[in-house]
C-alpha cells in the first residue's frame, strides 16, 4: 500500500513538474474564439497586469465562463481555480498524514500545512469571493492575501522540515497554489 501511494506521488508529482513546461511554451495566440471576440481580448488584456501572463491566460481559457466574463468575473474563475486546487491539495495533504511511518517534523509540517490550508479553503477564499460579489474590492484584496500568505506558510513549512525530497508533489502542488493564488490578487488589484 505504501509503495503503490509512493508511485503515485512520483508520478503526480511528475505531471506537476510538466506544467509549466507546457505552458511556457505554448503560443500566445488564442486556443478558445468567443463569438465577438471580446472575451479572449479582456483575458489577454487582463493577464498583462499580472506577474505570469502565459500561466493566466492558458487557465482563464481553460474556463468557458471567462468568454463571457468581465474583470470582476474573471477574478472570481480565478479564485474558484484556486480553491479547487487547495481543496486537492488539502485532501493529498491529510492522506500523507495517514502514513504511519513519517518522520515527526514532516509529520509536523503537514499538519500545518492542513491548519493552513483549511484557513485558505475555508476562510479566505470564500470570503474573498463573497467580496468580489458585493464590490467590495478592499476586503476581496486583503482576504487574497491572506489566502496567498497562508498558502505560502506551508511551503515555508515544507522547506523548513528538510523532507523536500520525500514528498516532491505536495512540494510542487503547494509552489502552483502560490501562482494560483498570486494570479487571484493580480486580477482583485486591477478592480480598485
Amino acid at each position: 500500500m505504501k509503495m503503490e501511494m509512493k508511485i503515485k506521488m512520483k508520478i503526480f508529482s511528475l505531471a506537476w513538474l510538466l506544467i509549466p513546461l507546457a505552458i511556457a511554451f505554448m503560443p500566445r495566440t488564442p486556443a478558445l474564439t468567443p463569438s465577438d471576440g471580446n472575451g479572449i481580448d479582456l483575458i489577454h488584456k487582463t493577464c498583462n497586469h499580472t506577474a505570469e501572463y502565459n500561466l493566466c491566460v492558458a487557465l482563464l481559457q481553460s474556463d468557458p465562463r471567462s468568454l463571457t466574463a468581465d474583470v470582476k468575473g474573471l477574478a472570481s474563475i480565478m479564485l474558484d481555480l484556486t480553491l479547487r486546487n487547495t481543496n486537492q491539495t488539502l485532501s493529498q495533504v491529510k492522506e500523507l498524514l495517514k502514513d504511519t511511518s513519517l518522520d515527526q517534523r514532516i509529520k509536523q509540517c503537514f499538519l500545518t500545512c492542513v491548519e493552513v490550508y483549511e484557513k485558505t479553503t475555508q476562510l479566505y477564499i470564500p470570503a474573498a469571493l463573497n467580496s468580489l460579489q458585493t464590490d467590495s474590492y478592499a476586503d476581496a484584496r486583503k482576504e487574497g492575501s491572506d489566502a496567498f500568505t497562508t498558502v505560502q506558510t506551508c511551503g515555508r513549512e515544507l522547506v523548513k522540515s528538510g523532507g523536500l525530497d520525500k514528498e516532491p508533489a505536495i512540494i510542487d502542488r503547494n509552489k502552483f497554489d502560490q501562482h494560483l493564488a498570486s494570479l487571484s490578487l493580480d486580477i482583485i488589484y486591477i478592480l480598485g
